[in-house]
């Protein structure tokens, strides 16, 4: 009798266990099927365009480009992006920039978040891509000539207030010099905006 009892509670255990058989067997029928399914038929991958060589005469340009901006106070790198955005005649990505002047991708949004500032550059975007992709705005000189007027007056505008507020005959004597150089860099970047606007009519 008890013989039989643990034949039918071996039998009862084994129905009990049974179907976690069956799930398990069904996950690696799947995970194989999977497997080979990728192996023979393996998803396109995405890839980006490699840009094109740059010239001698390109790599030049855009070392001494990185060299005049140095000079004016920015860094290499800001001029050496900007040269490059000028050669390519197209949008890239920070990727490509970074990949053509073998400099960090960090350097490069450095240089890329200056020219923006400078109104020189401008953003786009592709469907279905998460990059940005950065180029020279259309009339970028005009544009940058443009932003210097406001800053030129906005400066100007600044030191006149301050000599109307600040009576002391030893303060006035520099705000006056200050209030003199901003009124010819103003009147000089308003000429300079002006001959550019003419340019593009």
């Amino acid at each position: 009798m008890v013989k039989k009892d643990r034949v039918i509670a071996t039998h009862t255990g084994a129905r009990a266990l049974r179907p976690h058989y069956i799930i398990v067997i069904t996950v690696m029928i799947v995970i194989t099927i999977t497997a080979v399914f990728n192996a023979v038929f393996p998803a396109p991958m995405e890839t980006t365009p490699v840009p094109a060589a740059l010239s001698p005469a390109e790599s030049d340009f855009i070392e001494q480009l990185g060299l005049v901006a140095e000079s004016g106070g920015l860094t290499r790198i800001t001029g050496r992006v900007w040269a490059l955005l000028i050669v390519s005649g197209k949008a890239l990505a920070p990727a490509d920039i970074a990949r053509q002047l073998q400099v960090s991708r960090a350097s490069v949004g450095t240089g890329l978040k200056t020219l923006e500032s400078l109104d020189l550059i401008t953003i786009r975007s592709r469907a279905g891509d998460r990059q940005s992709y950065f180029e020279m705005r259309e009339h970028p000189y005009t544009a940058m000539m443009q932003s210097q007027v406001r800053r030129a007056a906005a400066n100007t505008a600044m030191v006149r207030d301050a000599l109307q507020a600040i009576r002391s005959p030893a303060s006035r004597k520099g705000l006056q010099d200050l209030e003199s150089f901003y009124t010819i860099v103003l009147e000089g970047h308003t000429a300079m905006l002006a001959r550019l606007e003419a340019l593009e009519e």
